[in-house]
């Protein structure tokens, strides 16, 4: 079920259907906020950075991570303020987060 999903994110990250994906992030479904995050980790521009971003705020740690994973291919200095935000939101036993973190934090600064 999901293999499709991914193809089916990809197509649309590649169209820049933008609208469609930012309907899909509310998705009930945990593995296809991960699939559109990683989707979005295949194409550099604001619009995926954007949806990235709003994925940082999801409630899943593990949509947060796969965000991160895709912020370190294709974002640039203006998520760091967003992961800084995430930085003083989290719990101190999301140690792997925390850590994910403060390392895009470090390679997206001064990143254009």
């Amino acid at each position: 079920m999901f293999g499709n999903k991914k193809d089916e994110f990809e197509k649309l990250v590649k169209k820049g259907h933008w609208e469609k994906l930012q309907k899909k992030l509310d998705s009930e479904h945990e593995e296809e906020r991960i699939l559109i995050a990683e989707a979005c980790g295949g194409k550099v521009c604001d619009e995926t950075n954007n949806l990235l971003i709003d994925l940082l705020k999801d409630p899943s740690d593990q949509v947060k991570m796969a965000a991160i994973k895709s912020l370190l291919t294709v974002g640039n200095d203006h998520a760091v303020t967003q992961l800084q935000w995430l930085l003083g939101n989290l719990k101190p036993e999301q140690t792997e987060l925390h850590d994910a973190v403060q390392h895009a934090i470090g390679a997206l600064r001064g990143k254009r």
